[in-house]
């Protein structure tokens, strides 16, 4: 049974790919429109008049392909506009006429109840208002269906049906390598690999004669590409049966706490020389694995640095994934206190001030050293139940003065938390370069000043900062800072020196938008001198909507 935070937090866009479809668009979009979800049409290079019927229908969304990509870019460009407009789930309704909308219900109910799972509408091909049902639809569903269980050891019921429910995830998206119809098949497998449910729901489907049907499956091109891709997926499977292949999975909480206490225990028992000389495996495996948190890192750097090539980005994100596993190592260090060291030209900011920090050098190091030097109260703001072993050990060796503020919805009980924290001489600190989910879902509101996020230049980009810091500083007028730490050498014994650079002594008159302005600068100046701490490695600049 979901809460009803749950619910609220179920966002759902209807995702239509449309090639030559001007036939069967007008009708399902008529049909959707009853239901109470948005719409995306993702015009793929049609050039039968597709374009003519958005006049038609204001209140759609419309997404446009110069030219035919296939299906599977039809569909990474929805998830992708999903994504950047806050959107949780998508469904994939095909545009030739096939699907029901009133089966769309029950699909959501399904991913309301799970909303991890992909959720498939199982094609009713028994039932005599189905049509007629071609044979090679019937044959190759079973055929899929085969492919499908042997890379992932899972029978599903449709493995080509159109009708499906993804949870908006950039991630998964980024691991599927075949397009056209082919992803199709393969997210299907990525994500059973990734540990996501994925479910079947009984749908209607209705096949026109054979005249009146709409289909730009290709036989030998379109079976040529499936079967390329059932082959490099079988291989795969191969290999993690001997280990050699690790597919990206879901964060579980089990093993994060198994991680954190193991660490933990290394450090303990060995001391962190040993825990240091350990990571190389972790460490080589996730860089080797994790293909979208190296590409992110890597066009980092070709930000920072254009005129490295590309082989230079992979390696210097190597040194970041060293630098990062060495900092988490460290917090965990009884003694990390010994390890930080304050920058004698710059004071750590004062007493009542709201840091500010991004994903660059550690974070929590600097809080600590606040603590530690003052005997105040520090403010994280973030949700701790991602990774909940690891801010439990902190909390431990922390001894109270560590206090994890959650963003809320209640935005007045929030700040109202923050002010009575810093009326106590604590600080509170910010990480501005991620948004937490409740921040995205408010993140949606139109009015001018509002929304959870300001949008700022980064090396020439725009990317979306935290809101919240800036505006509690301009409101409570107390000083802001941007804070960060970074480790001199990657030794084990090498120290982390303290930085916090002013951005505002909170005096006077700021915008929240030159606070912001100000930090982006202050960021892109340090980044710049020590590239190799930067450990945001998620995409952090605007994806590009397209295949």
């Amino acid at each position: 049974m979901q809460t009803k935070a749950q619910q609220q937090a179920f966002h759902l866009l209807i995702v239509v790919p449309v090639y030559n479809h001007a036939h069967t668009l007008s009708q399902v979009l008529t049909d959707l429109s009853r239901e109470p979800w948005s719409i995306l049409v993702v015009n793929d290079g049609s050039h039968d008049g597709v374009a003519s019927i958005a006049a038609s229908w204001p209140g759609v969304n419309w997404e446009n392909h110069p030219q035919n990509l296939g299906k599977g870019a039809a569909l990474a460009t929805g998830m992708r506009f999903a994504a950047a407009h806050n959107y949780t789930h998508i469904l994939t309704f095909d545009a030739d006429g096939q699907h029901k909308a009133i089966d769309i219900p029950s699909l959501v109910d399904a991913a309301r109840r799970e909303p991890q799972a992909l959720i498939i509408g199982a094609r009713d091909f028994v039932s005599q208002a189905s049509g007629d049902v071609p044979g090679s639809s019937k044959f190759g569903r079973k055929f899929s269906n085969f492919w499908i269980w042997v890379e992932s050891g899972v029978w599903l019921d449709d493995t080509q049906t159109g009708l499906r429910i993804y949870p908006v995830d950039l991630e998964l998206l980024s691991t599927v390598r075949g397009r056209r119809y082919a992803f199709e098949v393969e997210v299907l497998t990525r994500a059973i690999w990734q540990r996501r449910p994925v479910r079947s729901v009984l749908a209607s489907v209705y096949y026109p004669p054979r005249a009146q049907r709409i289909s730009h499956f290709r036989p030998w091109f379109d079976n040529a590409q499936l079967s390329l891709t059932h082959t490099r997926l079988c291989f795969f499977r191969f290999m993690q049966a001997f280990g050699l292949h690790r597919p990206l999975r879901l964060a579980a909480p089990r093993a994060e706490m198994k991680g954190a206490e193991f660490t933990s225990w290394v450090i303990r028992k060995a001391g962190a020389g040993v825990a240091y000389s350990l990571m190389i495996f972790p460490l080589l495996s996730a860089y080797l694995m994790r293909g979208p948190e190296r590409r992110a890192i890597s066009d980092f750097y070709s930000r920072v640095h254009p005129s490295w090539g590309a082989w230079r980005c992979r390696m210097s994100a190597f040194v970041n994934y060293w630098y990062f596993a060495a900092s988490i190592i460290d917090r965990l260090r009884e003694h990390s206190h010994k390890l930080i060291e304050v920058d004698s030209s710059i004071d750590l900011p004062p007493p009542g001030s709201i840091l500010v920090g991004a994903h660059y050098g550690d974070w929590f190091l600097i809080a600590r050293k606040a603590a530690q030097a003052t005997g105040g109260r520090m403010g994280l703001v973030i949700d701790a139940q991602k990774t909940p072993a690891f801010f439990h050990e902190l909390a431990r060796q922390w001894e109270g003065r560590l206090l994890l503020l959650k963003p809320s919805a209640d935005q007045f009980s929030f700040a109202l938390s923050v002010k009575e924290l810093l009326d106590e001489g604590g600080r509170v600190c910010f990480m501005i370069d991620r948004l937490p989910l409740e921040e995205r879902e408010r993140g949606k509101s139109k009015r001018p000043g509002g929304g959870s996020r300001l949008e700022v230049e980064f090396f020439s980009a725009s990317v979306a900062f935290l809101r919240a810091p800036f505006a509690l500083a301009k409101r409570l007028k107390v000083p802001l800072y941007f804070a960060y730490a970074i480790k001199k050498g990657p030794g084990v014994n090498q120290p982390y020196v303290v930085r916090g650079l002013e951005i505002w002594n909170g005096r006077g008159e700021m915008s929240e938008e030159d606070l912001a302005k100000r930090t982006a600068l202050i960021l892109q100046e340090q980044v710049q001198r020590a590239p190799q701490h930067w450990f945001n490695f998620l995409p952090f600049w605007k994806v590009e909507t397209g295949a």
